[in-house]
């Protein structure tokens, strides 16, 4: 039953006891989360706290895949998308960011950051419909 999923490598069968063990492994965990993925939503609370949450990322080249699909997932999100790598949403989502890293492979690249105000609030609370 895990021999493909073993041939793939999403886990490790250790039969050297009475009842095999299979261990999830790394790539099978992003594997696993990409699945959750599309269910991916972040929540809005009835009242915004005034903060703007900035997602800024620097990825070389050499991920470029990866910042793609890592940009693609903001924007499918609803982040506002200030220039090619910095984004912007009103309400609190670090645990997405995190669980996109992760997905991404880009966790390093990728700084979060929570902001009170921004020069070009007033367009944004009209994109976000925060008026």
């Amino acid at each position: 039953m895990w021999k493909r999923w073993e041939e793939q490598k999403l886990v490790q069968v250790d039969n050297s006891s009475d009842e095999p063990t299979v261990t999830i492994t790394e790539k099978g965990m992003k594997r696993a989360l990409k699945y959750k993925l599309n269910q991916l939503k972040i929540q809005s609370p009835m009242l915004w706290d005034k903060k703007w949450r900035v997602v800024i990322f620097d990825v070389p080249e050499n991920k470029k895949r990866n910042r793609d699909y890592f940009r693609s997932y903001l924007s499918n999100l609803g982040f506002f998308r200030l220039n090619e790598s910095v984004f912007i949403y009103p309400h609190s989502c670090f645990d997405e960011i995190e669980f996109l890293r992760q997905i991404s492979g880009i966790g390093k690249e990728v700084t979060y950051m929570i902001v009170e105000n921004i020069e070009t609030s007033a367009d944004l609370k009209k994109h976000f419909n925060l008026d």
